[in-house]
Formats: C-alpha cells, sequence, structure tokens
C-alpha cells in the first residue's frame, strides 16, 4: 500500500472515530435525565397564610357572603404569575405561566421520560408550539371535526403522544371518516382542575371545535378545586390542617402513586368533613360556566368521570392501598368520599341535561389492570379503553 493510501485511510479512521465520539457525546446530553410523573410539593402552611390574610380584607356581611343559589355563583378573578405559582408549582421549574388556564406546557419540549414500567422503557415527551402533548400543530383551517379535550396528567397521558386517550380516539374517528378532516386535541397537563378546565375553553374558544370534552379525575380533581375557591370569595383555609406526607417519604413509590392519586383526597375530606358539600357545590358550579361558554360558542360539551384505581380496581391495587392507608393511620376509615362526591356531581350534571358518562361501570368490568402499578395513572390499556369507552357517545354527539 502507497504511503498516500495509507496516510488516507488513517486520517479517514480518525474521522470515524471523531464522528462516533461527537455521536455518543449528543446521545449523552440529549438524554436528560427522568422527571418523576408526580412531584408531591406540601405548601400547605404558605397557602393557609395567603387566605388567611385575603379573609382579613373581606366583607363578611351577610349581604356580601350569602349566595342566595346552589351550586354557588362563580367567583375569579385574574391570577398573576406569583399568585398562580402558589397554586401550580411546577410554574417555578417546567411550566409556563398562562393568564386563561394559569399553568401549561412550555412549547415544543423534546426530552426523554424513563419509564421502567413501559415495556420499551420509556418515551419521548414532545409538546407542540402551543404547549399541547401533539406531534402537530393545530390546524390552519378548520377540520370537518374538532374536538378539544381538557383534563388533567391522566389525559396529559404518561405514555407517548401517540397512546394518549385523545390521539386514539383521534385515530378511530379518522378510521371511520376516510373523506374527512379529524382532529381531536390534547390540552391536558398535570395538576389540573375545573378551574382549569374552564381555562381551556376559553383559551381556544377561537378554535371553535365541534366538541369540547372535560375528563374530570375523581381522585384528586374535587379537592383541588377548593384552595381556588377560597381564594376567589377570600374564605379562611380549611379548619383543620390537611394531611401531612411526614413519614412517608422513605417509600417514593407511595409518594409517586397512592398518595396524590387518590389517598390525599380521602385524607382531606376526612380531616374537613364539612368541604365535602363545598367541593360538590364549586365542582357544578364551574360546569354551569363551562356549559354557558360550549352553548355560547354554538359546541357541545361531554363530561367525563374518570374514576381511581382503587374504586374500580382493588383486586389489583388493593394491597398496596390497605398498606398506605395504614401508614396514615387510616386503616379501616371510610375511604368511599370520592364516590360520594362523583356521585352527586354526576346526579347534577344529568338532571341539568349535560351530557357526562361515568367510567366506574366499564373500569370494573375489566380484568386487566388499567393504570401503572408505579404511580397509578392510566397505562396504555387504560388509555385505550377511556376512548372505546367515551366514543360512542362522542359520536352522538358531532
Amino acid at each position: 500500500m502507497s504511503a498516500s493510501k495509507l496516510h488516507f485511510f488513517r486520517a479517514l479512521s480518525v474521522l470515524i472515530c471523531i464522528g462516533l465520539l461527537l455521536l455518543i457525546a449528543w446521545g449523552l446530553l440529549s438524554e436528560k435525565p427522568s422527571r418523576p410523573s408526580v412531584n408531591v410539593i406540601d405548601n400547605s402552611e404558605e397557602m393557609a397564610a395567603v387566605l388567611e390574610q385575603r379573609d382579613q380584607g373581606a366583607d363578611h356581611s351577610p349581604l356580601a357572603t350569602a349566595q342566595g343559589t346552589w351550586p354557588r355563583m362563580l367567583v375569579r378573578e385574574p391570577l398573576d404569575e406569583e399568585t398562580a405559582a402558589l397554586f401550580f408549582p411546577a410554574l417555578k421549574t417546567r411550566c409556563v405561566f398562562d393568564p386563561f388556564v394559569y399553568v401549561r406546557h412550555p412549547g415544543n419540549v423534546d426530552r426523554k421520560q424513563v419509564f421502567a414500567e413501559y415495556s420499551e422503557g420509556g418515551w419521548r415527551v414532545q409538546t407542540n408550539t402551543e404547549g399541547l402533548r401533539e406531534d402537530n400543530e393545530i390546524l390552519d383551517v378548520q377540520p370537518d371535526v374538532r374536538i378539544v379535550v381538557a383534563g388533567d396528567s391522566h389525559t396529559d397521558g404518561l405514555c407517548p403522544n401517540a397512546m394518549s386517550f385523545p390521539n386514539v380516539l383521534e385515530r378511530s374517528l379518522a378510521l371511520e371518516r376516510p373523506d374527512a378532516v379529524v382532529e381531536v386535541l390534547n390540552t391536558g397537563t398535570g395538576a389540573y382542575n375545573f378551574y382549569n378546565y374552564l381555562g381551556v375553553l376559553e383559551r381556544f374558544s377561537h378554535l371553535k371545535p365541534d366538541l369540547w370534552v372535560v375528563a374530570a379525575y375523581g381522585g384528586n380533581d374535587f379537592y383541588k378545586n377548593l384552595s381556588l375557591l377560597r381564594y376567589f370569595e377570600k374564605m379562611p383555609p380549611p379548619n383543620k390542617r390537611t394531611f401531612k406526607l411526614q413519614g412517608l417519604t422513605k417509600n417514593g413509590g407511595d409518594l409517586r402513586g397512592a398518595i396524590p392519586q387518590e389517598l390525599g383526597q380521602v385524607a382531606y375530606f376526612l380531616d374537613n368533613p364539612d368541604d365535602v358539600e363545598l367541593a360538590i357545590d364549586a365542582a357544578c358550579s364551574i360546569s354551569v360556566e363551562m356549559q354557558r361558554l360550549a352553548d355560547a360558542g354554538g359546541s357541545k360539551l361531554l363530561f367525563v368521570y374518570l374514576p381511581p384505581p382503587f374504586a374500580t380496581q382493588p383486586q389489583f391495587y388493593g394491597e398496596e392501598m390497605e398498606r398506605v392507608l395504614a401508614s396514615m393511620g387510616l386503616e379501616g376509615a371510610a375511604v368511599d368520599v370520592s364516590d360520594r362526591i362523583a356521585d352527586a356531581w354526576l346526579d347534577f350534571l344529568s338532571q341539568s341535561n349535560m351530557a357526562c358518562i361515568d367510567l366506574r361501570p366499564a373500569f370494573r368490568s375489566m380484568e386487566d389492570p388499567l393504570y401503572w402499578f408505579t404511580d397509578h395513572h392510566l397505562n396504555m390499556d387504560g388509555q385505550r379503553y377511556l376512548a372505546g369507552s367515551i366514543e360512542p357517545l362522542v359520536k352522538s354527539l358531532l
């Protein structure tokens, strides 16, 4: 081999090695550490201080405080970013402020989520420019069918974008309408409650969807409404302090699963039984306003009740839940408060001729687990089953 050829192949080998090293380095840098699917932050003392301060300056005269109607009149005021961060701590870390929904994903996210329970070990978390868990941008031209879905982390999806129930629903509807353009937008975001769902209708009203779908999660949505309600109505903090997480932080699985997804709400209402009626009142009040906005925009509205795992599939999650209940000092306590609130809310919707579906019967009939064991969010089967369960009603409303 000539000296020139030898130099050529040596140079080529060096370039190849440099290229491989750059690829490996890029891969290591792009694989950002996975973020936990649930961050439990106890800011109850800070929250109580703010509520007490507002309560001191409130007008508590009988004329000012009398609601006079049921459900109560909806009271709101704009929140700035600093105030919103009190209710949504994710604003300080991974989310951005929005005046309508208070908190949302930033646009153009692309990061790796490691999740060992998933068969492929994880997925890429991606958002479009509007901060939606969608691979594509919102269509510029009005499609033949447009549905906007509001929900919390279960709707957001602890899964790839394509596997969330809004996207599963979109593909199914599109298959049946091959000549139509179908768009189902997933606006779900972790930590959302009814006030955020109302904000979704306000933020995206210009899209003029044929149908709004609001997926309320029974495990924690009802009590998460109450902090904002107390703030807006200048009410004092709860009479009793809500359950503290002290002593449970040694087992991260507990915090990622049972506590934030179901038992935090149970403990809150056991501490504050008078707030059960307040939670029902708040959910109904905000639902009335959502229906009013949908009607004003010429859209249909469907409320979906997504139940927590212990209430529907105790055969899979009961052992863990009982263990956590015991560690919380709630062993043997009545933990059906979420069901009782859901029953009252759904009954109100039905009596008010608002379209709704209760997924508890369907989920109880399933023989396979519908939630991740790791943190109790809907798993892939749960996302598919939810989409299939609501599809007939969605079609009837279009």
